[in-house]
C-alpha cells in the first residue's frame, strides 16, 4: 500500500517520503508507525517542531509522546512526567522515559497502580462498543512523583540536545547492544536508527528465529 511503500522510501533517504508521511500522521490506522520512522529522518529541530504541533491538538498528545520518545532529547523529560499524571497517558509517558533514560520503571521500583476508576480495551459490558484492545497493555505504571524524584537525582547524566536511547547517546555499538538485549519495541527502535545511521545496511530483522539473530550480532 502507499503507506509502507512510503515508509520503505524514507528508511532508503528519500526526503520526499517524508513529506507523505506526515499526512498519514493525521489520521489512523498507520499514524503510531508514521512518526517512528518520518520523525526518525529529520534533524533534531525539526522533530522538534513537528512534535510540538501535535501538543497544540489535544487528540494528538500520545503521538507527541511517542515522538519524544523517537528523538529521545532529555529537555523534554520534564514534559513526559507531567503526562504521567493522565491515566490515558501515562504508561506511553512511561515508556517514552525509559525509551530516552533506560531506566526500567517496574524494576526500579517507580511503578505505581492502575487508576481507580479507569478502563482501557473493551470492557464486558454489552452496550460497550469499543472493542479496540488497549496499546499499553503490557506497559507498567508509572508513578508520577517518584518519577520526577528519579529524575532530578541522575539528570545530571544527561546532556540536553543530544539524542538517547534507553541511557546512551545513539551511536552504531550501542543500538547494536540494544539489538542484543532490549525489549522488542525497544529492539525495533534500535533497528530503525541503525538502518538510518548506515544506509546501504538491511533492516535488521527483529522478527526471525532467535538463533539467528544471535548469530547475526555475533552473539552466538
Amino acid at each position: 500500500c502507499r503507506f509502507w511503500a512510503s515508509w520503505s522510501a524514507c528508511l532508503l533517504g528519500d526526503a520526499d517520503a517524508v513529506s507523505v508521511l506526515k499526512s498519514f500522521s493525521e489520521s489512523p490506522p498507520h499514524r503510531e508507525e508514521a512518526v517512528k520512522i518520518a520523525m526518525r529522518r529529520m534533524d533534531i529541530s525539526s522533530a522538534h517542531n513537528w512534535r510540538k504541533e501535535f501538543v497544540q491538538n489535544p487528540g494528538a498528545i500520545r503521538l507527541a509522546l511517542i515522538g519524544a520518545g523517537v528523538i529521545g532529547d532529555p529537555v523534554l523529560i520534564p514534559w513526559i512526567i507531567d503526562q504521567m499524571t493522565i491515566p490515558e497517558l501515562a504508561r506511553v509517558a512511561g515508556e517514552s522515559f525509559t525509551m530516552i533514560t533506560g531506566i526500567d520503571i517496574a524494576y526500579e521500583d517507580l511503578e505505581g497502580e492502575w487508576p481507580e476508576g479507569f478502563e482501557a480495551g473493551p470492557t464486558e459490558e454489552p452496550e460497550d462498543e469499543d472493542v479496540e484492545m488497549d496499546p499499553d497493555e503490557d506497559l507498567p505504571w508509572p508513578e508520577p512523583q517518584l518519577v520526577k524524584d528519579w529524575w532530578n537525582k541522575n539528570k545530571g547524566r544527561f546532556k540536553n540536545g543530544v539524542r538517547y536511547l534507553l541511557g546512551k547517546s545513539i551511536s552504531p555499538e550501542h543500538l547494536r547492544q540494544v539489538l542484543g538485549t532490549g525489549l522488542q519495541r525497544q529492539r525495533a527502535a534500535a533497528a530503525l536508527e541503525l538502518a538510518i545511521m548506515q544506509p546501504g545496511q538491511p533492516l535488521f530483522e527483529i522478527r526471525t528465529p532467535g538463533f539467528r539473530q544471535k548469530k547475526i550480532l555475533g552473539m552466538g
